[in-house]
């Protein structure tokens, strides 16, 4: 993988704005088990598998840049 999940949430932004943030998050599902009828900040899945733990440092990481650079700007 050439960019990290962060890098990942901040393209999408950048190509979709919140629109495309939306549609990722109310329609990407990243649990294992299969869990998908429970919405999170960053996606579906009921929050504690790898892959949502993963995704969920790439979210948390990617908000933080997010507030950086608006405190720069």
């Amino acid at each position: 993988m050439f960019i990290d999940k962060a890098q990942t949430r901040d393209l999408s932004a950048a190509l979709g704005g919140l629109a495309l943030e939306v549609i990722i998050r109310d329609h990407a599902h990243t649990c294992y088990p299969g869990v998908r009828d429970q919405l999170h900040e960053r996606s579906r899945g009921y929050g504690h598998c790898p892959t949502y733990e993963l995704r969920g440092h790439g979210w948390q990481r990617y908000r933080a840049l997010g507030a950086q650079a608006a405190a720069r700007s």
